[in-house]
């Protein structure tokens, strides 16, 4: 698990499996493993990050952005 909460698989998803969330609003959760779910408007973007892991640095490509107008906790 990386540094952002992200989940680094070895080799990296290909971008049509990745998304990157943005939020104008911070949100609080209680754990890095907490399962959310995200509301708002999704895109097909390309958007590149770097993430650290153990080992080094993954660079990745998020195929998909969505700009959450609202975060909160899952609840099965």
């Amino acid at each position: 698990m990386a540094e952002d909460g992200t989940c680094v698989h070895n080799p990296v998803p290909p971008l049509n499996q990745l998304i990157q969330v943005t939020s104008d609003e911070a949100f609080e959760i209680e754990g890095l493993f907490t399962p959310v779910v995200v509301s708002g408007v999704i895109s097909t973007s390309s958007s590149h990050q770097s993430i650290a892991c153990s080992d080094g640095v993954l660079d990745t490509v998020a195929g998909y952005n969505i700009v959450a107008s609202r975060v909160e906790a899952y609840e099965n």
